[in-house]
């Protein structure tokens, strides 16, 4: 409990928005991800969502949808740039398609 409170106290001084969570199938929130980053020194989004919070485990789909949010809060905090995002992405995209019985396909890519 105490890490937790201290995670929330930390990361929601930067940005109130980070305490909401991604998605009712995943719960974390982006402060947790800038934890991840801050305190762990997590340095991809396989690392975030993989190692840190599970993610993929849990729900591999989901976590392919929030990728691009946390590699996004991965950029601004690491100063990396939107090139850093999208290989971060696409290589998580790779990643997680292995624990999927049917591949993951963007809306962009389904028409």
């Amino acid at each position: 409990m105490v890490v937790i409170t201290k995670r929330y106290r930390i990361c929601n001084r930067s940005n109130p928005d980070w305490v909401k969570n991604f998605t009712p199938q995943l719960d974390f929130t982006g402060a947790e991800v800038v934890w991840a980053v801050r305190e762990e020194m997590a340095m991809t989004v396989e690392d975030v969502l993989a190692r840190r919070l599970r993610a993929i485990f849990l729900d591999a789909r989901s976590a392919i949808e929030v990728a691009p949010v946390v590699a996004s809060i991965m950029a601004r905090e690491m100063g990396k740039d939107k090139a850093w995002e999208e290989a971060q992405v696409n290589n998580f995209i790779t990643l997680a398609n292995g624990y999927l019985l049917t591949p993951y396909v963007s809306e962009e890519n389904a028409n």
